[in-house]
């Protein structure tokens, strides 16, 4: 989930993530709590991200996150559902 849109699933996220195929991508998260109960998991973090496009200006975000996380079968942590709230930094 993000400011502005509806709720969306793994297909409407493969197709924005090619849409910024050809960004740079940096960014930076502090964990601010997390909480493990069994194979699931959720965490509240804060999260900086720059952006910067082939031609043009680096864009920078920043926000907080909400992350829900699952373990898989092979027992690796994922991101089962991610609810962010980054906004454009204000120059």
């Amino acid at each position: 989930m993000v400011p502005g849109k509806e709720p969306f699933g793994k297909k409407e996220f493969a197709a924005a993530n090619q849409q910024m195929k050809d960004l740079k991508v940096d960014g930076k998260i502090e964990i601010l709590e997390i909480k493990v109960l069994g194979d699931w998991a959720w965490m509240r973090n804060r999260l900086r991200i720059t952006m910067t496009p082939p031609q043009g200006k680096a864009m920078n975000h920043r926000g907080y996150v909400l992350t829900i996380l699952r373990k898989n079968a092979a027992g690796a942590w994922q991101i089962y559902r991610d609810a962010n709230l980054l906004m454009p930094e204000r120059s």
